[in-house]
């Protein structure tokens, strides 16, 4: 996952954000587990992302 973040003024920032996914397992999760799991994921990315940014830390990619 490579993610880049640009200033487009005082108050904008664009994310950009690239995302390959591979099943690795032969049976796919049902839909209700892989939402909870997707969204937990997402929540944690978007703290990661967010402490990263407000610290002044580039972004890893």
């Amino acid at each position: 996952m490579d993610y880049k973040l640009t200033a487009l003024s005082p108050t904008k920032t664009r994310f950009r954000l690239l995302i390959v996914e591979r099943w690795m397992v032969p049976k796919f999760p049902k839909k209700v587990l892989w939402l909870r799991r997707a969204n937990e994921y997402w929540d944690e990315l978007v703290r990661t992302i967010e402490t990263r940014y407000r610290s002044g830390k580039p972004a890893k990619g």
